[in-house]
């Protein structure tokens, strides 16, 4: 076995919940069932697994399947049929243990690349099904691995200062028969309290792919201050990840450095198996203090960093807050109001204690209907919702409301956020900090329709594809009808895809697709095409002879 990435790898607002196994760069593998048991759920959406099969199992485990192209054909005749029922191509539903048995072994879907895949390969997964608790696979399968674990980088946090206050303090180190050590004998710690992060890797024998590590472990002057090892994790408590690496540093470069520390707010219960004093160790005294840091895979090939440290004394210089600064704590509410913006952070909303920055910037879109209102930073990482209200600058009427929106921005993205009305507010709940502003969006989206045209041809066409482009977010609706009749397209991203069947037989058609934006503007587009009937009794053979020839 081949993988593309094991399970607690460190992803964007989330740990990788299971094995990516590589399928050679191609789609349509047969995928079987890992053991005996019954299709329990069906899940199909744009991001996330895409299409995928939930295995219940008699052993209390369950299996998923994930970034698939087709079920086997009696499973993908019975989703077919509740999608064209439901006129809704997303599905998630459950099935009985009598609907589709399986046996270990037995042909159950095809590989793909479909919902959040940036190329073809197998998702696959294991839980405790009464828990719902993904248990790493590597129990289970056996990957050849003789390979160690490499540390690249070794950083240190001032712990008498908020993490999200300062940036890591990195530790030049290099390579020695044994493992690791520093480039300098003795590293000097400016502070009372330290702690320590990691930038660190693994292979495989079969997989040149880079992986995140099973286990670390941090001691100091031979006492263990943490330990953390990937076995258990729930999608409940996934998003902690953002406590576990430094989230400002990962924003900013694309790496993640992994603490060898807890925060306040981090309370993802399975990931330390050892921690004391959260893992920040007192700097007293003049004496010098050894550091091990030792990690390891699945397999047990482990790698040893060794250093030495003492505490120095400098002039700390105090950071200066204005009075747009608010204090925010981990495990504590908080309300704040400034001008026409109202916030409402959670108490379970911040991993650190934090100094909030909020200003109102100057207007810039010609469509605005409030200031800009900068809250915080993109850097800083939310567990939870916070709830913003803002407050137009005039008064609106119904119509105007229901085309309000609140758009988000930071350095890289947009996103158009669908507001509630609360008396004279417009009220979200989002889990980022940020840019927002209110404003009126009654432009339409954009349809544009590739593979076919007016009055064309299709004979030779496999697909037509439909693709949105909205000015201020993205899609929220998509319609097709073909002949008076609903027509499902599949959806990843802005892209809607007809795969031209039985539904679309020779002859003379009308399609009609329209698409509606968070703000409730419509767009609608109508062609007519023809398929020869020649034409396509002819691909027809063409692609029987084809399967006939691959048998």
């Amino acid at each position: 076995m081949s993988l593309a990435a094991n399970f607690g790898e460190c992803r964007t607002d989330h740990f990788h919940m299971g094995l990516d196994i590589r399928t050679n760069q191609k789609e349509n593998y047969p995928v079987y069932a890992a053991a005996e048991g019954y299709i329990s759920k069906i899940y199909i959406n744009k991001s996330g697994f895409g299409r995928a099969i939930y295995i219940r199992h008699p052993n209390g485990y369950t299996t998923l399947y994930a970034h698939l192209n087709t079920f086997y054909p009696a499973l993908q005749q019975y989703v077919e049929k509740k999608q064209y029922a439901d006129q809704q191509w997303e599905q998630d539903f459950t099935l009985n243990p009598n609907q589709f048995p399986v046996h270990k072994g037995e042909l159950i879907a095809y590989s793909g690349n479909t919902g959040s895949s940036e190329g073809p390969h197998l998702h696959f997964e294991i839980r405790e099904t009464k828990t719902d608790v993904n248990i790493n696979p590597m129990e289970f399968i056996n990957v050849p691995d003789n390979i160690t674990p490499t540390i690249s980088h070794v950083a240190w946090y001032d712990r008498t200062v908020r993490t999200y206050e300062q940036q890591p303090s990195f530790i030049k180190i290099k390579k020695t028969p044994e493992g690791y050590t520093s480039v300098d004998s003795v590293i000097e710690i400016p502070t009372t309290a330290v702690s320590f992060g990691i930038i660190a890797d693994d292979k495989s024998n079969t997989s040149s792919f880079q992986y995140g590590i099973y286990e670390a472990n941090l001691q100091v002057d031979g006492n263990t201050l943490s330990q953390f090892k990937l076995d258990r994790i729930s999608y409940d408590n996934s998003r902690y990840i953002n406590a576990c690496i430094d989230y400002s540093y990962k924003m900013q470069t694309g790496k993640y450095i992994q603490h060898l520390s807890r925060l306040s707010g981090n309370h993802l219960p399975f990931y330390f198996s050892t921690l004391k004093n959260d893992g920040v160790f007192n700097v007293t005294g003049d004496s010098i203090h050894q550091v091990v840091i030792t990690i390891a895979d699945f397999n047990g090939n482990s790698k040893t960093l060794r250093f030495k440290i003492k505490k120095v004394l400098i002039t700390r210089y105090k950071t200066i807050y204005n009075s747009n600064w608010f204090n925010l704590f981990p495990n504590r509410s908080k309300n704040i109001d400034y001008y026409d913006a109202r916030i409402y952070f959670p108490e379970n909303t911040l991993y650190d204690t934090l100094n909030l920055a909020v200003d109102k910037l100057a207007p810039y879109n010609i469509n605005n209907l409030s200031y800009k209102y900068s809250i915080g930073s993109e850097f800083i990482p939310l567990h939870s919702n916070i709830t913003i209200q803002l407050k137009p600058n005039k008064t609106l009427s119904n119509f105007e409301k229901s085309k309000t929106i609140i758009q988000y921005t930071n350095s890289k993205s947009k996103e158009a956020l669908k507001p509630i009305w609360t008396k004279d507010r417009a009220e979200i709940n989002y889990n980022k900090l940020g840019n927002f502003q209110l404003l009126l969006d009654t432009t339409p989206p954009r349809i544009t329709i590739k593979g076919i045209t007016d009055s064309s041809n299709v004979s030779s066409t496999k697909q037509i594809i439909i693709t949105a482009n909205d000015s201020e977010g993205s899609v929220q609706y998509f319609n097709a009808v073909l002949d008076n009749k609903w027509l499902m397209f599949s959806r990843k991203g802005n892209n809607f895809v007809y795969t031209l069947d039985e539904r679309c037989p020779p002859g003379y058609h009308t399609i009609t697709c329209s698409i509606e934006d968070i703000a409730g503007n419509v767009s609608a587009k109508t062609i007519s095409f023809f398929r020869d009937d020649e034409a396509v009794k002819k691909r027809g053979k063409e692609s029987k002879n084809k399967k006939i020839k691959k048998k």
